[in-house]
């Protein structure tokens, strides 16, 4: 069985091996002809939505600032960041959803 990748190359499952698509590949051949055969590979995976990884950079960089804020007891930065820290949560939870 094989899962198709977003690399030019599929998975065989049997032992993960990439298989680099080239008609010169006796592997790519092989996974052509078990195609032609009427057989399917697995989807690829899905592309992790990049915004998810800027959510959890942006809400390190509000727990630093806070820090920061509560050393200097500033209050009303820290009640700031607190908002922006809850609203960036919210949209992770829609984005994992």
């Amino acid at each position: 069985m094989y899962k198709l990748t977003h690399l030019p190359a599929i998975l065989r499952l049997s032992d993960n091996a990439l298989i680099g698509m080239s008609e010169e590949n006796y592997d790519y051949r092989d996974y052509l002809a078990w195609v032609a055969k009427g057989n399917t590979p697995l989807p690829a995976d899905p592309i992790p939505n990049p915004r998810i990884a800027e959510i959890h950079a942006e809400l390190q960089l509000i727990d630093m600032k806070s820090i920061r804020a509560l050393r200097e007891g500033d209050s009303a930065r820290i009640a700031a960041l607190e908002t922006q820290a809850e609203t960036l949560r919210v949209e992770l939870r829609s984005l994992a959803q």
